[in-house]
């Protein structure tokens, strides 16, 4: 049996979402793979190639926002607006996280990408170049 690379995996999944067919479907081939290639630890990793290989087709970018304060709807839509923009994709599916170590600002993070627009790192930034 060949065995297929995750990024092969993330590569025909996106395939099979283009042509339509249906995420169950798609996803008891990629268990059925796995399992018997004896990989199903994989499993976490292939859902990361996935976000990634999406993100590099432009087609949907997974962002996790973390701020110090709860966001409000108006600051989510700017946000989204910006890393659609930022990461060249066409959707962008946002999970946000507060993080009050922050002390203010968004850090972004997509398969690709990440901006780190937080206090905590500009004040950090000053310190390293003092």
């Amino acid at each position: 049996m060949v065995k297929l690379t995750r990024r092969q995996l993330a590569k025909y999944t996106v395939d099979k979402l283009l042509d339509g067919q249906r995420p169950p479907v798609i996803a008891a081939r990629l268990v059925a793979v796995l399992s018997s290639q004896k990989r199903k630890n994989e499993a976490e990793l292939l859902l990361a190639d996935i976000n990634r290989e999406l993100e590099d087709r432009g087609l949907l970018a997974q962002a996790q926002i973390t701020s110090a304060h709860p966001l409000s709807a108006e600051q989510l839509q700017e946000l989204t607006t910006q890393v659609k923009k930022l990461a060249q994709v066409r959707a962008v599916n946002i999970v946000t996280h507060l993080d009050k170590r922050l002390l203010g600002g968004v850090k972004i993070e997509t398969a690709n990408h990440s901006w780190d627009k937080t206090v905590r790192r500009q004040l950090e930034s000053i310190r390293g170049a003092v």
